[in-house]
C-alpha cells in the first residue's frame, strides 16, 4: 500500500497526501493537496463510503488536481486540494466532524475547504466549530449559473448564438446544483426533457414542468414518480441538443459514452470523464464536451469571493466570465486540432507555469 501511495503523489505531482484516524470517533479522513502554486489549496470535503482505502484514495487525488486545474482555469489565485471522509454520512456522529475539524488545524490555514457530497451544511457546521478556512457559503448557485454560460459557448459554437430557446435537456443529477441549473435554463426558455437523481428519472418530451418538479423532489426526496419514468442509463442515452451530468462523477466511461445521442455535453459534476482518453473519443464522434473544471468553477470563484470578501456583483462578474474562456478552449481546442480537454489542460498548465516562475497567476481570458 505504501509503495502505491508514493507512486499515486508522484504520477500527478502531488504536494501531499495525509491520512487521518480517530479511534474513539471512528474518524477515517484523507486530505490531498496537489499544487499551492497560485494559493492556499482549496477543495471541499466529500463523504462517502467508499468501498476500500484505495477508491478513496484516487477519488482524493484527483479531485484534489482537479481544483487545482479548476482554479487556474478559473483564474483564481487558489492552489488545488481536496479532502474525503470515508463512511456514509448517515452514520457518522457531529463528533467526529469536530474531530475532523480539529485534524484541519494542523495546516495553519493552507487548506481551505467547505460542502461536497455527503458533506451537508448541518456537517460542516460541526467541522466548524474546531477550525478556521471553512467555506460557510452555499455556492450552489453560482455553480449552476457558471454551468448555464459554458453551456451558452457551445450553443453558439455550434449554432451562431447563444440562445438557450427551445434547446432540449437531460440533467442526471438533482441535488443542490442540479436543481439550481434546472430553473436557471428553463428560465432561458430551455426544454428539460428529463432530469434523474439516484432513484430514478422522470421524462416529458414536451418539456418538464420545473416548479412542478421542486414542489414534487421536496416532498417525495426523488424525481421518480413526477411523470413518465425513465432510468438513468437511459437518461444518458435520449436524443437531445445538451445531456448536463451533475450527479458524482464517472457517467461517462468505455461503457456508455457510445450511448451519448446529444451535440453537447456540459454539466456540473466533477470527472465526468472516467478516463481523459475518453475527450479524444467524443471529439471524434463530433459531439462538443464542456471540460468539467472549466464551466463548473462558478462554486470555487465564490469559495475565493468569501475568501476575498469580494461583493455579490463582484463574484457573479467572475463567474459570468465562464462563457468567454469556454469560448477560448472551444476555439484552442479547433485551431491545434486537440480535444477541449487538452485545450483546458493546456491554458491552465501555462496558467501554474507562470505562477511558478513568478509572473502572472491569472489566466488569460
Amino acid at each position: 500500500m505504501s509503495r502505491k501511495v508514493f507512486e499515486a503523489l508522484a504520477e500527478e505531482n502531488h504536494e501531499s497526501i495525509d491520512f487521518h484516524y480517530d479511534n474513539s470517533t471512528g474518524l477515517k479522513a484523507l486530505v490531498a493537496i496537489h499544487d499551492t502554486s497560485l494559493g492556499i489549496a482549496s477543495g471541499g470535503t466529500r463523504v462517502y463510503n467508499y468501498e476500500s482505502i484505495e477508491d478513496a484514495l484516487a477519488d482524493a487525488l484527483r479531485l484534489s488536481k482537479a481544483m487545482t486545474y479548476k482554479n487556474a482555469a478559473a483564474g483564481i489565485d487558489l492552489g488545488g486540494g481536496k479532502a474525503v471522509i470515508i463512511g456514509a454520512p448517515e452514520d457518522l456522529t457531529p463528533q467526529l466532524f469536530r474531530e475532523y475539524g480539529r485534524r484541519l488545524q494542523m495546516y495553519k490555514g493552507k487548506f481551505s475547504t467547505g460542502e461536497d457530497v455527503g458533506m451537508s451544511e448541518e456537517r460542516l457546521k460541526e467541522v466548524e466549530k474546531t477550525t478556521g478556512n471553512i467555506i460557510t457559503k452555499d455556492t450552489s448557485y453560482e455553480t449552476a449559473l457558471g454551468v448555464v454560460r459554458g453551456i451558452e459557448a457551445c450553443i453558439e459554437r455550434l449554432h451562431g448564438e447563444p440562445s438557450l430557446k427551445e434547446k432540449t435537456i437531460a440533467i442526471r443529477g438533482y441535488g443542490n446544483v442540479g436543481r439550481k441549473l434546472a430553473r436557471l435554463l428553463d428560465e432561458e426558455g430551455a426544454k428539460i426533457i428529463a432530469v434523474s437523481d439516484s432513484q430514478g428519472g422522470t421524462v416529458d418530451w414536451d418539456g418538464l414542468n420545473i416548479e412542478g418538479l421542486e414542489k414534487y423532489k421536496k416532498e417525495k426526496s426523488t424525481v421518480s414518480g413526477f411523470q413518465g419514468s425513465i432510468s438513468n442509463r437511459k437518461l444518458l442515452g435520449l436524443e437531445v441538443d445538451i445531456f448536463s451530468p451533475c450527479a458524482v462523477g464517472g457517467a461517462i466511461n468505455k461503457e456508455t459514452v457510445s450511448k451519448l445521442k446529444c451535440d453537447i455535453v456540459a454539466g456540473a459534476s466533477n470527472n465526468q470523464l472516467e478516463s481523459p482518453k475518453l475527450a479524444k473519443e467524443l471529439k471524434e464522434r463530433h459531439l462538443l464536451y464542456a471540460p468539467d473544471f472549466v464551466i463548473n468553477a462558478g462554486g470555487a470563484i465564490a469559495a475565493y469571493g468569501e475568501i476575498e470578501g469580494l461583493k455579490e456583483n463582484e463574484v457573479l462578474e467572475k463567474v459570468s466570465k465562464i462563457r468567454k474562456r469556454m469560448k477560448r478552449v472551444i476555439r484552442n481546442a479547433e485551431t491545434e486540432n486537440i480535444s477541449t480537454v487538452e485545450a483546458s489542460y493546456r491554458i491552465a498548465k501555462n496558467t501554474l507555469t507562470k505562477a511558478r516562475e513568478g509572473g502572472s497567476s491569472i489566466a488569460v481570458a
